[in-house]
């Protein structure tokens, strides 16, 4: 994971251990649902499109690795 270091994600990054002081510890996560790692409806979308691009940045990665 990379940090953002631009002045706004740092500001998004306060406000959202403000909100979730417990996340990591079995509280509240940002976009999932308490206890599970299900997203809250409005995350949904936001969740599929990370779940593309990781899919397909696994699959290049694979790719050149069987290159050699």
């Amino acid at each position: 994971m990379y940090r953002d270091p631009r002045p706004d994600a740092r500001v998004r990054e306060a406000a959202t251990i403000t909100t979730h002081p417990q996340a990591g510890n079995g509280g509240t996560v940002p976009g999932l649902e308490q206890g599970s790692l299900k997203p809250l409806p409005e995350a949904v979308g936001a969740v599929a499109v990370l779940a593309q691009v990781t899919l397909a940045a696994e699959t290049t990665r694979l790719h050149r690795t069987a290159e050699g």
